[in-house]
């Protein structure tokens, strides 16, 4: 049943009113029952009437009941409860319009922040114990990303798609925390973890929401606590995907690249996620999340990546090139389906743009990055020049060779055969379009730096043969 104005009333002075638990109970339960809709314009009329302030005081009055030391367990698994509800009726109102959200967020957002966190921290507390992870060591520049609107925030594929050697031996990079499970989880807590973190999650959607939040205290190391839970099923999917889509959202606005790059754990965090794996053995539903979380945690990376300040120090992490490689070349899941082929496709193409935008970095990591892993990285950007199906891979690819190609980076280039014969296909090819200007502006720099008394100078020469063979005649005679 929609809430009508008459009903907001009497919920608003039920919720004001009630303190016994019996009352408490009764007032949420007509709240929930009135606002549990996908009427926007509704859920603004509800947000107008301060439903979502009322809502808010109720989360502080129970979040503080339940912090008295003298509890029977009875009673404290009643306030838990009382809390998921008044998460999710709360939830419930904020799926409002994003300007409404907006407007409310500028008063009251900071102070609903701090409840839904202390409602979470509270949750991984009950469940969790934090203990290290292991180590993470483990131009042409894409457009930033934009944040986007979720109709169900966690459950499907969020975000907007973006336009489109030796890297030293930092063995000493910031180490992930992992939530280690100790105590039995609850539906409660489930409950409170997945609406608490979703809520937050519409607030990321409004782009001028998103600079403070990312700055308010606590917020990005409760939600890498939530997404770093260990083992996988300590908390649910849901939860786990809502904060990393926050992360990521958060990461589109300029004004928190830097800041959240320096945030001790995320970008191992995010590594980490990215790192994750399934087999043909996994089922579906646990494939469809791992790829799901890998793909939005790669999107976080990218528009990391996008701020000039984080190219150096995220150039020189060899886990995050690392699993770059590994996910611009991952074509074959370990299942078929739409879906998954979906999330693959979108993983590969943030993939190559990041690596597109780590390769602007300054020479020498260019150098670094040619040099990995004794050439390792043009390797697999010839690869998925030549081998991808997808255009929106192979632009970005053939980008990142040419933001890498200068004078000292030149030699390493033509010592690739492979290289080179992707050069000449799509300067070749009438129908490469897309990859004309970046194999141009690559050759270019190729013919300036190789000259004819190097060895690899005969590499080069049958690409500029190949090319121009006018030229190339008019020299012989």
């Amino acid at each position: 049943k929609v809430s009508s104005a008459a009903n907001l009333k009497e919920i608003e002075a039920r919720l004001s009113a009630s303190v016994a638990p019996e009352d408490r109970a009764e007032a949420i339960a007509m709240a929930m029952s009135s606002f549990d809709h996908n009427i926007q314009i509704v859920h603004d009329k509800e947000i107008a009437s301060n439903a979502d302030s009322i809502l808010a005081k109720h989360l502080g009055y129970l979040l503080l009941r339940r912090d008295c030391r003298q509890m029977l367990p009875e009673t404290r698994l009643a306030l838990s409860k009382e809390v998921a509800n008044t998460c999710t009726t709360l939830e419930m109102v904020y799926r409002a319009s994003v300007s409404t959200v907006l407007e409310q967020f500028k008063f009251v957002g900071g102070e609903v922040m701090s409840l839904l966190l202390k409602a979470i921290d509270d949750e991984l507390c009950n469940r969790l114990s934090l203990s290290e992870g292991p180590n993470e060591n483990s131009a042409n520049v894409d457009d930033k990303e934009t944040s986007v609107d979720p109709d169900d925030i966690g459950m499907k594929d969020y975000g907007p798609q973006d336009d489109g050697g030796s890297l030293g031996t930092r063995d000493d990079e910031t180490q992930a925390s992992e939530a280690v499970i100790t105590l039995d989880q609850t539906e409660e807590g489930d409950t409170i973890l997945c609406k608490a973190s979703k809520t937050l999650g519409h607030f990321a959607r409004v782009g001028d929401a998103t600079k403070p939040m990312a700055f308010h205290p606590g917020l990005l190391s409760t939600l890498i606590n939530l997404m770093n839970a260990q083992p996988n099923d300590a908390v649910p999917v849901e939860a786990r995907l809502n904060a990393i889509w926050i992360i990521a959202n958060l990461a589109c606005n300029e004004e928190n690249m830097v800041m959240m790059a320096c945030h001790p754990e995320l970008l191992a965090s995010l590594i980490a996620i990215a790192s994750r794996s399934a087999t043909k053995t996994t089922s579906t539903t646990t494939i469809v999340e791992v790829l799901r979380a890998q793909s939005i945690a790669v999107r976080a990376l990218l528009n990391l990546s996008w701020a000039h300040e984080n190219r150096i120090p995220m150039s020189e992490m060899t886990g995050l090139v690392q699993v770059l490689s590994k996910l611009i070349l991952f074509r074959h899941p370990p299942k078929r389906g739409r879906t998954i082929q979906e999330l693959v496709l979108q993983t590969r193409q943030q993939a190559a743009g990041t690596l597109r935008n780590l390769a602007a970095a300054p020479r020498r990591n260019k150098i670094r990055l040619c040099e990995y892993e004794n050439g390792l990285l043009l390797d697999v950007l010839t690869d998925a020049v030549l081998n991808d199906v997808d255009e929106g891979v192979k632009k970005r690819a053939f980008a990142t060779i040419n933001n890498l190609a200068f004078h000292d980076t030149a030699m390493a280039m033509v010592k690739h055969p492979a290289l080179v014969l992707a050069l000449k296909n799509a300067l070749l090819d009438d129908n490469a379009l897309d990859l004309k200007p970046s194999a141009k502006g690559t050759l270019i720099v190729l013919e300036r730096s190789i000259t004819s008394d190097m060895d690899c100078y005969s590499n080069l020469r049958e690409l500029l043969d190949a090319v121009n063979p006018a030229e190339s005649a008019g020299e012989e005679e």
